[in-house]
């Protein structure tokens, strides 16, 4: 099994120094004690001393102990599995992946309605396209789907919003329309 992901990425390549002392004596999670090892050297993957708790950093509420960890203690988790991609609107198997999926709404809510702000103060035919397709992606409340479900999530809309932004050249507009090269940076 692997660890996927931007937050796994940064924890192996920023963290792992910090991590050692703390996740050397636990194998919590982790099926038949066998320990969690990688980490980055050099833009690649190589084994180290290294223990993951995957309820911990890499929670699919696929293990026992995963299913019993609450929320607050997992840094990240992983949509596969037993939890599905709530964007996908399948009903959850499990209470942690329905907090699961409320977080991800509550995130992708602010996400949508930061960027829309930020493509709004670009100005112009461009700032004003981008909000608006930003604006038309659907929301959700915590744990509900919107209506439409997976297709509700169109890509295209991204993409007009996207190409919006851009229109001014990317040396005036970076990724979030402020121009600063970050996303909600």
């Amino acid at each position: 099994r692997t660890i996927q992901g931007l937050l796994p990425y940064y924890f192996f390549s920023r963290l792992v120094d910090e991590e050692k002392a703390a996740a050397a004596t636990s194998d919590a999670g982790n099926e038949g004690g066998a320990p969690r090892r990688a980490t980055v050297a050099n833009g690649s993957f190589t084994p180290a001393d290294v223990r993951l708790d995957r309820c911990r950093y890499n929670n699919m509420v696929q293990l026992a102990p995963c299913k019993a960890t609450p929320i607050d203690a997992v840094v990240s988790n992983h949509f596969t599995g037993d939890c599905m991609k709530p964007w996908w609107c399948q009903p959850a198997k499990h209470a942690l992946c329905k907090a699961f999926g409320e977080r991800w709404w509550d995130r992708w809510a602010e996400t949508r309605d930061a960027l829309a702000a930020k493509a709004a103060a670009v100005g112009g035919d461009a700032g004003a396209t981008a909000a608006k397709a930003l604006r038309g992606l659907p929301g959700g409340r915590r744990g509900k789907c919107p209506a439409g479900g997976y297709h509700a999530m169109s890509p295209h809309l991204l993409e007009v919003a996207h190409t919006a932004l851009h229109t001014r050249g990317p040396s005036a507009v970076g990724p979030d329309g402020d121009g600063d090269g970050k996303l909600l940076g």
